[in-house]
């Protein structure tokens, strides 16, 4: 099952996805998980055969913006390309999104070196200041389950772990 969702003008240029540029914009398709999804300007969603007053009205966009529902669904869905323990972390990060205006738009999230990263569309301040707090919590939670941990060189790897998931693991 496919799903849309809308964003802006600005996309995340990811080789496993597709781009299209069109009179109107770009149109990126790919995956996240296992959700495929399609990100296109309001524009664009406007100009695609079979949307009308009727659809814009049934989704409550009559002409506007996306709605800020449809931002958090798409933030949110960065959630599985994380390690299982640190969901709840970037949970919160996003609840405290849903505050903002404008609303900050995910376009990455994920575990480099050991570490959480979370990259916008645009500079936002705020944002930035929550995301480094969240990323600071990773840097001492295990990726696996959510304890407590530290960074290991796990294999050539680094990962944040905790003393049960970095059994064999040598400190880094």
């Amino acid at each position: 099952m496919k799903e849309i969702f809308i964003g802006n003008d600005e996309f995340l240029s990811d080789p496993a996805g597709a781009a299209w540029q069109t009179e109107e914009g770009i149109v990126f398709i790919g995956e996240l998980g296992r959700r495929s999804f399609v990100l296109m300007s309001f524009e664009i969603y406007r100009a695609l055969p079979g949307v009308d007053a009727a659809e814009e009205s049934r989704w409550g966009m009559e002409g506007q913006p996306p709605p800020d529902t449809l931002i958090d669904e798409r933030n949110r869905l960065w959630r599985e390309s994380l390690p299982e323990g640190w969901h709840a972390i970037y949970d919160r990060l996003v609840d405290e999104f849903t505050t903002m205006h404008p609303r900050p738009i995910v376009v990455q999230a994920k575990e480099k070196l050991g570490g959480l990263r979370v990259y916008l569309d645009r500079p936002h301040r705020e944002a930035q200041v929550l995301i480094n707090t969240a990323m600071r919590q990773a840097e001492r939670s295990c990726q696996f389950c959510g304890e407590p941990g530290q960074p290991h060189n796990a294999g050539g790897y680094l990962a944040t772990l905790c003393p049960g998931h970095a059994d064999g693991a040598a400190i880094g």
